[in-house]
């Protein structure tokens, strides 16, 4: 079924990628700008499959079919297009952003670096999706949810989006990700949590692919690379890749806007990648509610750059694309979707809140505090990042490029004042949501780092292609190729024993491996480096799972058990007692032999006889029961 859900997103990629080249100066066409155009089709034929699947489905109770012949229709139409467009090869731009690179030892080094960071992070954005086959709260409890409405409610689903029972699940939310699911589901036949899965990672490779790209023409493949570790080796934005959320495709959209703002800015005369940039911006409010802040920064960035250069009359491509991307989300909060909640409750009455001096130390400490710990890394590399901006010769930087600079801290200060007017309580609102909007503008401040601290490469410091360089670049690419084969294999075999979050501990046998997996009543695993733990709310059920085919056998579970208040926690299998035992606040070892079946998951039920205590006094504290440590397993004879 995943190699359906691929296959169904395969279409609006390839289509995407098919508008991007048609809108493409074909001066600026070569080899080197394919992965460009991928990137940026990618985002560009999930943003259009969306709106068409939306507009259908309000006409139509079988809106794959008539979805699936628009866009056939359309790849076809772009397709001929295309091939009539490229009858006339063009001189290249001397002056542009198509160009060859060296192929250097130094590159092919950091480049074997990023492949294998990027295996890495694949496994592990698997093993999250294993965990959370249905992705995060904010996933199932909203934009799958509207999804759901979208492919069972026919063209009356707007109706079921407004039910009174459904109000909690904001549904006057954007529909970009609803409806791209929903268009795979509806092309597929049925409802599978893969389809959200997939589009949620592609999402997270077109960010990776874009940056890398990007980076490469602004600046050089060194800083790309260098740009492309930092962005991977970030944990939260590896992890959200596969939550299904819409803040990754948002930051995409963020990133996007920028980038082709600033290519447009080298190829002046093409007004194609003018219109992309302002489609891209309209994009993005139909993504999540944060776009609209974005539109209106995008829209800032683009008069000031241009206004600079003396001269607006070559603003149509870019305003024509942005309204026409605006139509399918103008329609949808104009005539089905409820008021949004912080614009309801009439913003300009809490004007007062702006000379509020507690609420400002409230947003600046959460602002910092969150700041620091952004990107759910063991140290914050910040300072490390910031050290060369401090002496980075900003004077070398363009006008636009410094537009990407300050387009992120005009999204931060409206954060900010959003933070300052909300009718919500602001400590909750800030704790719910900062580190996912600091989440959203990371790709695009990667961006501007990268175009501050490194020099742009010079196509005249290149070597001439001849074919001596062109024999030794294609010798070094197969070793290249082969070393990183090799070394894949390795990080595959090391990570294949990685516990999931949801996964305490595995133990393996001759022919299988049993698994712990933490199921209702506890909470996410955590760690200190040396221990690991999972806190639960009362009654939790662990689950013992064989992998592969043996003999059923007992197996000895060796843990750590404490809780913050004395009780008796009692550990059941089928109602059968297997422990018991009284624990306090201080860790207890205790050992319990459980019989497994290899043919079925073996349930142990943990309860307390008191109930939890809440870890502080915070509105948002968990209430805490008790606690398993560094669990352990072991198959016995």
């Amino acid at each position: 079924m995943i190699a359906v859900s691929i296959a169904a997103i395969l279409a609006p990629v390839a289509l995407g990628t098919l508008a991007t080249t048609v809108l493409w100066p074909r001066r600026e066409m070569s080899v080197s700008s394919l992965s460009l155009l991928l990137g940026i089709g990618a985002g560009l034929g999930l943003g259009i499959t969306s709106a068409v699947f939306f507009a259908v489905s309000l006409v139509s109770s079988h809106p794959g079919r008539l979805d699936g012949v628009i866009e056939l229709s359309g790849v076809l139409a772009i397709a001929l297009f295309w091939r009539s467009w490229r009858l006339k090869e063009p001189e290249p731009s001397p002056d542009g952003f198509a160009r060859r690179w060296r192929v250097s030892l130094g590159i092919l080094a950091l480049a074997t670096v990023l492949a294998q960071a990027c295996v890495a992070s694949l496994v592990v954005a698997a093993r999250n999706w294993e965990a959370q086959p249905f992705g995060g709260w904010d996933a199932w409890a909203i934009w799958n949810l509207h999804a759901r409405l979208m492919f069972f409610g026919g063209e009356k689903w707007p109706d079921l989006l407004r039910s009174p029972q459904i109000a909690w699940s904001h549904p006057d939310y954007p529909l970009l990700l609803p409806a791209a699911a929903a268009r795979t589901w509806s092309i597929m036949g049925r409802m599978t949590p893969e389809a959200p899965a997939v589009i949620s990672m592609t999402f997270g490779v077109a960010t990776m692919v874009l940056f890398l790209s990007s980076v490469a023409h602004l600046r050089s493949w060194t800083a790309s690379v260098i740009g492309g570790l930092v962005l991977l080796g970030t944990p939260f934005f590896v992890t959200f890749s596969i939550s299904q959320y819409a803040d990754i495709p948002l930051g995409y959209l963020i990133l996007a806007t920028l980038v082709l703002l600033l290519l447009s800015e080298r190829a002046p005369e093409s007004r194609g990648i003018s219109a992309l940039a302002g489609a891209f911006a309209g994009l993005a409010p139909w993504a999540k509610n944060e776009g609209w802040l974005f539109v209106l920064v995008a829209v800032l960035v683009w008069v000031a750059s241009r206004w600079r250069r003396g001269s607006l009359r070559d603003g149509i491509p870019f305003l024509g694309g942005l309204v026409i991307a605006l139509v399918p989300v103008l329609l949808f909060k104009i005539a089905m979707a409820p008021p949004n909640d912080l614009i309801a409750s009439r913003p300009i009455e809490r004007l007062g809140f702006l000379g509020d001096g507690a609420r400002h130390r409230l947003i600046l400490a959460a602002m910092w505090r969150h700041g620091e710990r952004f990107g759910e890394w063991r140290f914050a590399p910040h300072l490390a990042l910031l050290l060369p901006l401090l002496v980075g010769p900003w004077r070398r930087m363009s006008p636009v490029e410094m537009g990407a600079g300050a387009a992120v801290l005009l999204m931060l200060a409206g954060y900010y004042v959003v933070y300052l007017l909300t009718p919500k309580d602001p400590a909750w609102h800030i704790e719910n949501s900062i580190d996912r909007l600091l989440l959203q503008l990371w790709p695009a401040t990667l961006l501007f780092w990268c175009l501050a601290v490194f020099r742009r490469a010079s196509p005249s410091s290149l070597p001439a292609e001849s074919a001596g360089f062109a024999g030794r670049a294609r010798a070094r690419l197969a070793v290249f190729a082969g070393l990183n084969a090799a070394a894949s294999c390795m990080v595959l075999g090391a990570f294949s024993g990685q516990l999931a979050p949801n996964e305490l501990a595995a133990t393996r046998g001759a022919g299988g491996e049993v698994r712990a997996v933490t199921r209702a009543g506890w909470f996410q695993r955590e760690g200190d480096g040396r221990d690991t733990w999972a806190w639960s709310s009362g009654a939790a059920m662990l689950e013992l799972i064989p992998c592969g085919r043996q003999e059923a056998a007992p197996v000895k579970l060796r843990f750590g058990m404490r809780s913050l208040s004395d009780c008796t926690v009692t550990a059941r299998v089928d109602g059968r007692v297997i422990w018991s035992a009284r624990v306090g606040r201080d860790i207890s070892q205790w050992e319990a032999a459980v019989p497994v079946s290899m043919e079925r998951a073996t349930d142990i039920a943990f309860s307390s006889d008191e109930p939890g205590v809440r870890e502080s006094a915070s509105s948002t504290a968990r209430s805490l029961a008790f606690a398993i440590y560094d669990l352990r397993l072991a198959r016995q004879r």
